[in-house]
């Protein structure tokens, strides 16, 4: 019975990595193959039957010149009016705002959690709350009220506009869980530091900071990724190419006349790539019987 429960889980498991992975691996699949090959039916030809090219992953980063190989000269003979040239500046863009609504995260979230869970002052409890009920709002509903305050405070169309938005969406989650974290961690620690004749602020720095690491992570983590994927209000107030995120340019490559499948399939390979790096070097740091301990207090 035993042995059946754990094949089952086996199976569950390999079903969820299969589905995860498969987009990425197609995905990767496509963007090696020349367009002639993605156009023809199945049945028509095999895959990889003009062998396998990197050229539009070159043409995208050094601007390469148009191949003789005549398979790759109908998918580039158009890539100027898609800018696609401007994908390492585009990808760059969304790195930056990315991993500054991270560290915005970590510093501001954290402040703001270490003294709901440590402090006592007035009206803490319902600051709380209103910190927590803001993100039950409809966020479509907040993109015009968003635009019109980016627009009067002149930050509209810079990359400061999104920061500041993916910034306001995601805090709220990271100071309710760096509350619950902090809340975890035994108060006599920082009480000891305190005798010791650590400040306040000294004891958090020293103690429980180090502690908290693995929540630490995890927000920056979570923030990361929200902001590195988040379309709606990047559309909304990035109308210039030069400062476009990611999701925003992937959105008007897909619903241009001229669709080239090899291209898009080179595009998204490419935007997966930052993340992936970002996840892999901070996975490390993160234990999941922590995390889970500070879900269930």
């Amino acid at each position: 019975m035993r042995a059946r429960k754990k094949a089952l889980l086996y199976v569950i498991s390999f079903i969820l990595v299969f589905f995860a992975l498969f987009p990425i691996v197609t995905t990767f699949i496509g963007s090696i193959l020349t367009e002639t090959e993605l156009r023809t039916l199945p049945e028509e030809t095999k895959w990889f039957s003009y062998g396998i090219t990197f050229y539009y992953y070159y043409y995208i980063f050094f601007d390469g010149e148009f191949t003789s190989n005549p398979e790759i000269r109908y998918t580039l003979r158009s890539l100027v009016i898609l800018n696609i040239l401007y994908l390492p500046r585009i990808m760059l863009n969304s790195f930056i705002v990315a991993l500054a609504v991270s560290l915005i995260n970590i510093s501001i979230g954290t402040m703001a959690a270490y003294s709901f869970a440590r402090m006592t002052f007035r009206g803490s409890t319902p600051f709380f709350v209103f910190v927590l009920l803001s993100r039950l709002i409809p966020p479509v509903a907040l993109a015009v009220p968003y635009y019109v305050i980016c627009f009067k405070l002149g930050v509209s169309n810079t990359l400061l506009s999104v920061i500041l938005i993916h910034s306001v969406i995601t805090l709220p989650f990271s100071i309710w869980y760096l509350t619950l974290y902090f809340r975890t961690i035994p108060v006599d620690l920082e009480e000891s530091a305190m005798v010791d004749g650590c400040s306040m602020f000294q004891a958090m720095r020293k103690i429980s900071l180090p502690v908290a690491l693995s929540g630490l992570v995890a927000v920056s983590l979570f923030s990361f990724v929200l902001s590195y994927n988040e379309f709606m209000f990047a559309q909304f107030v990035l109308e210039k190419i030069e400062v476009q995120t990611l999701p925003v340019f992937l959105a008007s490559l897909s619903t241009s006349t001229d669709v080239y499948w090899a291209t898009q399939y080179t595009v998204l390979t490419l935007s997966i790539i930052p993340a992936v790096i970002f996840i892999g070097i901070i996975w490390r740091y993160i234990k999941i019987s922590e995390l889970a301990g500070a879900l269930k207090y």
